[in-house]
C-alpha cells in the first residue's frame, strides 16, 4: 500500500476511535457536575470532525489526534471512577486540556481549508505548540510514565486499536450495569450521579431534638393547612430556634399530607443583599435572576400548580432591609405562596408572638436529651439558668457538660465572665458567653488547632467540604481532628451537602475575636482565588461551572471584601483580579452581587495597574449604565464611547467610535476582539440600513472569529453574518448559518436552556428566517422554545425582553392564521413585558403589530394610525421600511392608488416585497400587462428566497390576470401551484380562493385539475 494510503487509513482509523472517545467522554460528562468536562468532548469531536476532512499535513494531524485520543481514554476512566466531586487542580487540568483541543481545532481546520484562513493560522498557531500542550495535558493528568507516544504508522494503530478496545470494554460494562438498575439515572453510566446542585430541592432533616415549641407548631400548622395562603413571621434573636421550629413545621405529619413534594426550604444566611437573595431563590427553582422584583412572577408562573411554602433565615445587614422587604412584599402577591418571615407584608393575623425562651421542663429535655446522662437536678437547673433556656446556648453547654460535668462547667463558667467582662467592657449576652465558654473548653483545647479552623470557617458562610479543606494545604495537623472536635462541641455542624458550615451567631462572634491568622488567609485566599479562576468569560460557562462557583460566591465575597485592606500590593492586585471575574460572572449569570465592589474606583486606581483598572471599569460600568456610565466613561473611554453612542442612537459617530476600537484591536494582534467590534460594526449598519457594508464586515467577523480559534466569538459572528443574511434575503444561507453555530454551542455544552445570549440570538435569527419565508409551524415552534406556556399566562420574562420579540412574533403568525383572539393577548404580554423593561423598540414592534391585527380585522384607519406613528418614532431602518410597506397595504385596501403607489416606489430599491404591491397598483389601474410583469419578476424573488405566502399570492395574482386573458390552461396551472404554498404558510383563505377559482373552471379543465 502506498504510504499515502496508509497514512490516510491510519488517519481515519484514528478519527473513528477519537469520535467513540469522546462521545464516551460527552455522556459521562452528561451525568457527573464537573466544569469543562462537556466542553472537552464537545470540542473534541469538533477535532475529529475536521481531521476527517484534512487534505495536508496528515502525520502532523495523525500524531495529534493520537494524544487526543490518549488524554480522553483517560479522562473516560477517571470519571468512571469518580466517586465524588474532582480537585481544583484536576478542574483546571481539565480546563487547560480544553483551551489546548480549542488551537488544536484551529490548526487542524486550517490543513482541511485553504487560501487566507489557512495563511493567517500559520502565523498564529503552531503545531509544536499545540503537541507541547498535549503532553503537558498528559503530563498533568499524571500519565506521561503510563502512555508514550507511539513512533511508527503502525504502531499507532495497534497502539490505538488496544485503548479503543479497553474503552468500549469499559462502556460495555457499564451498559450491563445499567441493565441491572431499574431506576437507572443514564443509560451508559449509572453510578455516576453526584451532582453539587441535586441537593438543592432536599429539605433539611427534622430537628431530632425539640421541645417547648407545641404550640407555635400547632398554631402554624393549622393556619398553613386550613388557609389558601398564610404569611407568617417567626421573629426572635438569634439562637432562640426559628429555623429548627420552621423545620419542625415543614416535616409535621399534616403539613407533609397537605403539601407533600411542595414545601421548598431557602437558606439564604450568606446573602449580602437583595439581589443575593433573588439570585439564590432564582437559582434554587432554574430560573434567571434578572427580572429583579418581578421574579415573583416567574416563580408563580413556574409553580402556578403549587402551594409552595418558604422559610429563610437571618441575613441581611440593616442597610440592606428595605430592599429585601421590598422584595418579599412582592413575593406575598402570590396567592397561593406560603411564607415564613419578614416585614414590609400583611401578615397573617392573629400574628405568631416571637419566639420566647423554652419553659424549664423543655430546656431540662433538650439538655438531657443532648448530655444522654442524667446529673443532679439542682446542679443541672444551676447550669440551664446559665443559658437563659436559649436553644442554641442550651445545645453549647450540653455538649460541654457531657464532656466534663456540671461542677466543671460551672466553675468555667464564673471565670471567664469574671475575665471576659474585664476585656470588654460592653456586656456579653448568655449566648456569647455560652460560644466563648465552648471555645475555652477543655475538648477545644485538647485539639489545639480546632479554633484556628473555626477561625477559618467564620469566613466561610456558605461552608466548606472536606475535600477542599485539604487541598489547600494549610500549615495545621489533625486537621480531621479538629473537624470532629467542632462538631462535636456543636460549634460546626455538617449540612446536607456535606459542607462544614458554622451558625451566624457565633460565625460573628469568631470573626470578631479570633480572626485567622496571616499564615492561614494566605492559602484560604489562594484556593478560592483559583477558584475563581476557573471562570474565564462566556465561552465555557456551562451548567457545572455556574453550580460549581454559585456554591462558593458567598465565601468568594467574604474573602475579597475581608483582602480589600491589606497593604500588601500583590495580594490587592489579586484581589482585584478575582473581583473583575466575579463581575463578569454576575453579569452572565445574573447571580451574587457587585454591591460594595463597585466603588473601590480610588483603591484600585493607587495600584497603578490601568489594565487591570480598565477591565475593572468596564465590568462595573455593564450593571448601572444609565446613572453610572457618565463617570465610568470618563475614566475608560475606550471602553464606553461606542457602547454609548450607540444607546443614544448616534449610529454615525458609534461607527467612528468603533473603527477607532477596530484600529486598536488589530494592532493588538487580538482575532477574537477584532471580531468582536466587527460584530458590533455589523449591528451598526444593519440600524441604519447599510447592508452592504454590514454584509462585508460579517463575512470578515466569521473569518477572523474563525482563525481566532474562540468557539464563541465564532458562533456570535454566525449569528451576527445570519441576521444579516436575512435582512439582505439569502434565507438559505441564514439558516445554515444558523445551524453551525448551534453546533458549536452544542460542543461547547452552551446549547441547554436560553439563558446562553447567543443561543437565543441564534434561535431568534432561526425563527425570523422561517417567519420571512411564512413558514409559520416552523417559526411558531422556534419562537415558542423562546418563551415558556408560563409566559402566555403571566406575560413576565425570563430572559428580559428577548421572549417579549418572540411573543410578538407569536401573535403575528396568529394574525397571518386567522387566530385574532390569541394574537390580541399575546399582544398584551409583551407589552406588559417591554412595559416592564423600558423597551421603547420593544413598544414599538407592539405598536407595529397591534396595527396589523386592526388591518386583518377591517379596522384600516386604526391601523394607518399606528403604522405611521411607529414610522415616526424610529431611526432603525428595518422598523421604517417595514412601517412603509404596511401603509402602502392599507392605501391599497383603501383604494389610495396615488398613495400606494408612492409607498411602493420609495420601497423598491429596498427589496422584493414592494414589487408585489406595485403589481396590486397595475392592477387597481385596469394595467394587467404591467402588472404581470410586476408580478413574474417578484415571484422570481420570492421563489429565491423561498417564501411560500408571497409566491402563492403572486401565482393567484397571475393567475387571475392569465384567466381574465382566456388562457385557461395557463391560469390553471397558476392556481394549482399556488394551492401547496398556501397550505405550507397555514394560509386557508388562500387555499379557499384558489379552490373557488378551480370549481369554477369549466369541467373540463376542472376534471384535470381534481387529477
Amino acid at each position: 500500500m502506498a504510504p499515502s494510503r496508509q497514512n490516510q487509513d491510519a488517519l481515519d482509523k484514528l478519527v473513528e476511535y477519537g469520535v467513540a472517545a469522546g462521545r464516551a467522554l460527552r455522556e459521562v460528562a452528561d451525568v457527573l457536575d464537573v466544569p469543562y468536562l462537556q466542553a472537552a468532548a464537545g470540542i473534541s469531536l469538533l477535532v475529529m470532525e475536521s481531521a476527517a476532512q484534512v487534505r495536508a499535513n496528515r502525520s502532523q494531524c495523525m500524531e495529534l489526534v493520537e494524544q487526543i485520543h490518549k488524554i480522553l481514554c483517560v479522562l473516560v476512566n477517571f470519571c468512571g471512577d469518580l466517586k465524588s466531586s474532582p480537585s481544583l487542580a484536576m478542574l483546571h487540568s481539565i480546563s487547560r486540556f480544553t483551551e489546548t483541543l480549542r488551537k488544536v481545532h484551529v490548526y487542524i481546520r486550517a490543513q482541511a481549508d485553504s487560501g487566507l484562513f489557512k495563511r493567517i493560522i500559520r502565523q498564529t498557531e503552531k503545531f509544536a505548540d499545540c503537541t507541547a500542550e498535549l503532553k503537558a495535558a498528559l503530563s498533568s493528568f499524571g500519565l506521561q510514565t503510563i502512555l508514550v507516544a507511539s513512533e511508527t504508522v503502525t504502531q499507532i494503530h495497534v497502539d490505538a486499536a488496544q485503548r479503543h478496545e479497553e474503552l468500549m470494554a469499559l462502556v460495555a460494562q457499564m451498559d450491563d450495569a445499567a441493565s441491572s438498575r431499574v431506576n437507572s439515572v443514564h443509560p451508559t453510566f449509572p453510578h455516576l450521579t453526584f451532582n453539587s446542585s441535586s441537593s438543592l430541592s432536599l429539605i433539611p432533616g427534622s430537628p431530632k431534638i425539640f421541645y417547648g415549641r407545641e404550640p407555635e407548631l400547632n398554631d402554624t400548622v393549622a393556619a398553613l393547612t386550613t388557609s389558601i395562603s398564610v404569611r407568617i413571621a417567626i421573629l426572635g434573636p438569634g439562637g432562640i430556634g426559628k429555623t429548627s421550629l420552621a423545620l419542625a413545621i415543614m416535616h409535621e405529619p399534616r403539613v407533609v399530607t397537605a403539601f407533600g413534594a411542595n414545601r421548598f426550604f431557602i437558606t439564604l444566611n450568606a446573602a449580602y443583599s437583595s439581589h443575593d437573595m433573588i439570585g439564590k431563590i432564582a437559582q434554587y427553582f432554574g430560573l434567571a435572576a434578572d427580572g429583579g422584583p418581578k421574579l415573583f412572577c416567574d416563580i408563580w408562573a413556574q409553580y402556578f400548580f403549587l402551594d409552595p411554602m418558604f422559610q429563610e433565615d437571618c441575613w441581611e445587614p440593616p442597610a440592606a432591609r428595605p430592599q429585601v422587604e421590598d422584595f418579599l412584599s412582592h413575593l406575598t402577591d402570590v396567592a397561593e405562596l406560603h411564607l415564613i418571615r419578614p416585614g414590609k407584608t400583611k401578615w397573617t393575623r392573629p400574628f405568631l408572638p416571637p419566639l420566647m425562651p423554652l419553659s424549664t421542663d423543655a430546656a431540662r429535655s433538650t439538655f438531657l436529651d443532648i448530655t444522654d446522662e442524667a446529673f443532679d437536678p439542682k446542679l443541672t437547673d444551676k447550669v440551664l439558668a446559665l443559658t437563659d433556656h436559649l436553644p442554641l446556648a442550651i445545645s453549647l453547654i450540653a455538649n460541654l457538660v457531657s464532656f466534663e460535668a456540671c461542677e466543671s462547667v460551672l466553675k468555667k463558667w464564673n471565670y471567664e465572665t469574671t475575665s471576659l467582662l474585664s476585656d470588654d467592657p460592653d456586656k456579653l449576652s448568655n449566648l456569647d458567653k455560652s460560644i466563648m465558654i465552648s471555645i475555652s473548653s477543655a475538648r477545644m483545647t485538647a485539639s489545639p488547632n480546632a479554633l484556628k479552623v473555626l477561625s477559618l470557617l467564620s469566613l466561610l458562610p456558605d461552608g466548606v467540604t472536606r475535600t477542599d479543606l485539604e487541598q489547600m494545604n494549610f500549615p495545621l495537623t489533625d486537621m480531621a481532628r479538629s473537624q470532629s472536635t467542632l462538631i462535636r462541641c456543636a460549634l460546626s455542624y455538617l449540612d446536607s451537602d456535606h459542607r462544614f458550615k458554622v451558625l451566624a451567631p457565633i460565625r460573628e462572634l469568631v470573626r470578631q475575636r479570633f480572626p485567622p491568622d496571616v499564615s492561614l488567609q494566605r492559602p484560604l485566599r489562594k484556593h478560592f482565588y483559583r477558584l475563581a479562576d476557573l471562570f474565564d468569560g462566556p465561552e465555557y460557562l456551562s451548567r457545572p461551572l455556574i453550580d460549581k462557583l454559585s456554591s462558593d460566591l458567598g465565601n468568594l465575597r467574604t474573602i475579597v471584601l475581608s483582602s480589600l485592606n491589606s497593604i500588601d500590593r500583590e495580594q490587592l492586585i489579586q484581589t482585584f483580579d478575582c473581583i473583575v471575574k466575579l463581575a463578569g460572572f454576575t453579569y452572565l449569570t445574573t447571580l451574587g452581587s457587585v454591591e460594595g465592589l463597585d466603588s473601590l474606583s480610588e483603591v484600585i486606581e493607587a495600584l497603578e495597574e490601568p489594565q487591570l483598572q480598565g477591565k475593572y471599569l468596564y465590568i462595573m460600568g455593564y450593571f448601572d449604565h444609565r446613572n453610572k456610565l457618565e463617570p465610568y466613561s470618563r475614566q475608560a473611554i475606550e471602553c464606553f464611547e461606542g457602547f454609548g453612542r450607540a444607546r443614544k442612537g448616534d449610529y454615525v459617530k458609534t461607527a467612528e467610535a468603533l473603527s477607532t476600537s477596530l484600529d486598536l484591536a488589530t494592532k493588538s494582534g487580538d482575532s477574537a476582539e477584532q471580531a468582536t467590534v466587527m460584530i458590533q460594526l455589523v449591528q451598526n449598519y444593519n440600524h441604519v440600513g447599510d447592508l452592504g457594508s454590514a454584509l462585508r464586515y460579517s463575512r470578515d467577523a466569521h473569518l477572523t472569529a474563525r482563525a481566532s480559534g474562540n468557539l464563541w466569538a465564532e458562533a456570535g459572528a454566525l449569528r451576527c453574518r445570519a441576521y444579516t443574511c436575512e435582512l439582505i434575503g439569502d434565507y438559505s444561507l441564514g439558516a445554515r448559518l444558523c445551524a453551525d453555530g448551534r453546533a458549536i454551542l452544542s460542543a461547547l455544552a452552551l446549547d441547554i436552556g436560553n439563558r446562553v445570549s447567543v443561543f437565543r440570538h441564534i434561535i431568534n435569527t432561526e425563527a425570523e428566517i422561517a417567519l420571512r419565508q411564512t413558514n409559520y409551524t416552523l417559526a411558531r415552534a422556534l419562537n415558542m422554545s423562546l418563551t415558556t406556556p408560563e409566559n402566555m399566562q403571566t406575560g413576565f420574562s425570563h430572559q428580559e425582553t428577548s421572549e417579549g420579540y418572540a411573543l410578538i412574533n407569536i401573535a403575528y403568525i396568529d394574525i397571518a392564521t386567522g387566530s385574532h383572539a390569541s394574537a390580541g393577548k399575546t399582544l398584551n404580554f409583551a407589552r406588559a413585558l417591554f412595559t416592564a423593561h423600558g423597551s421603547r423598540f420593544g413598544l414599538l414592534a407592539c405598536d407595529i403589530t397591534l396595527g396589523d391585527l386592526h388591518c386583518k380585522l377591517g379596522e384600516y384607519d386604526e391601523a394607518r394610525r399606528l403604522y405611521a406613528q411607529s414610522y415616526a418614532s424610529v431611526n432603525d431602518m428595518e422598523l421604517r421600511t417595514m412601517c412603509i410597506e404596511k401603509l402602502s397595504d392599507v392605501a391599497l385596501v383603501q383604494q389610495e392608488i396615488t398613495s400606494a403607489q408612492r409607498y411602493s416606489t420609495l420601497l423598491l430599491r429596498t427589496y422584493t416585497t414592494p414589487c408585489g404591491d406595485l403589481g396590486d397598483v397595475f392592477l387597481a389601474q385596469g394595467d394587467e400587462t404591467n402588472a404581470l410583469l410586476v408580478f413574474e419578476v417578484a415571484l422570481a424573488g420570492y421563489t429565491l428566497m423561498d417564501i411560500h405566502r408571497c409566491r402563492g399570492e403572486c401565482l393567484l395574482r397571475i393567475g387571475d390576470i392569465q384567466s381574465a386573458c382566456a388562457d385557461t390552461v395557463a391560469a390553471r396551472v397558476s392556481w394549482v401551484s399556488a394551492r401547496p404554498e398556501f397550505e405550507k404558510s397555514l394560509q386557508h383563505d388562500g387555499v379557499a380562493q384558489c379552490d373557488q377559482r378551480l370549481v369554477a373552471l369549466p369541467s373540463n379543465y376542472r376534471d384535470l385539475v381534481l387529477e
